[in-house]
This record gives structure tokens, sequence and C-alpha cells, in this order.
């Protein structure tokens, strides 16, 4: 009898350690980084508000914190009296710097 106990516990951790280096190793998933700056971006046309990688539909005018205003139709008023109009791929950082997007 104590021999099959023994014989048994052999197997069992025989069978636990094969199953320990047989598993497979599981892949590294390869993230794709988001975009994590503020402010807000025009995009096909349509102004988004960019906050902490998280982007929704512009829905009122917004003041950064330099004076720089920027409106839901793309309209940006500088501190200065200037007025631009945002094209897709520009983006205003809540600092108020503009980034001309790529052509």
């Amino acid at each position: 009898m104590k021999k099959m106990i023994v014989l048994s516990a052999l197997v069992l951790f025989g069978f636990t350690t094969y199953a320990a280096y047989a598993s497979p190793v599981p892949a590294i998933v390869k993230q794709e980084k988001t975009d994590k700056r503020n402010g807000v971006l025009m995009e096909d046309g349509t102004m988004y508000v960019l906050k902490d990688g998280t982007k929704s539909e512009m829905t009122k005018a917004a003041t950064m914190s330099n004076g720089t205003k920027v409106l839901a139709n793309g309209e940006v008023y500088l501190k200065n009296g200037d007025k631009l109009m945002l094209e897709n791929g520009d983006f205003v950082s809540n600092s108020g710097k503009i980034e001309k997007g790529k052509p």
C-alpha cells in the first residue's frame, strides 16, 4: 500500500512538473499608443476635445490658458485679435500652441 501511495505521488509530481514546463508562454500584445495630448483637434471637418487620451466631439467654445479662443466650427481667435481657421489635422493645445497637421 505504501508503494502505491509513493508511486501515485511521484506520478502526480511528474505530471504537474511537465505541465508547468510544457505550457506555452503567452505572446506579448503590442499596444497601440493613444494620443495623450490635451487640447482640441480638427479631424475630417469635425472639432474634437482631447483629454487624457479620450476624444469627444467639441460642442462649445474653449479658451486656452494663453487667451486663445477656439470655436466648435474650427475658428481660432488669438489674444492679439487675429483670426485663423483650423484645417484637418490641426491641433491647439490647452496652452494655446497651434500645431499644423500633416498635409
